[in-house]
């Protein structure tokens, strides 16, 4: 399973994410813009002493990761602040894509 970060702002939180991420063997996918610099030390340090064995992977924009990546539909599950669906009814796929948006606008 992996973790996408559409658009992330808040530093803390990507670096929390990162930390979950290192502890639950997850890779951790960026997509451009960020609101932040990956080397600012709020990253760090929420991420603490786990930032350095993220599994990271990063992309310029959307279609950039979709061509890459080439997610089935039914592998992609999509969160919102408002969805139309409990986020305990999927059956997950282990080699599914949790993607969430931007804090603040949230998908695009």
């Amino acid at each position: 399973m992996k973790i996408v970060l559409v658009a992330p702002e808040i530093p803390h939180n990507t670096g929390a994410i990162g930390r979950t991420c290192v502890a639950l063997n997850l890779e951790l996918i960026l997509i451009k813009p960020y609101g932040f610099s990956l080397s600012e030390k709020t990253v760090i340090r929420a991420g603490t002493r786990y930032w350095q064995h993220v599994r990271l992977s990063e992309y310029e924009n959307w279609q950039s990761f979709l061509e890459d990546r080439q997610p089935a539909q039914d592998d992609l599950y999509l969160f919102e602040e408002h969805g139309q669906q409990s986020f305990y009814e999927p059956v997950y796929k282990d080699d599914g894509y949790l993607v969430f948006g931007c804090e603040s606008a949230g998908l695009p």
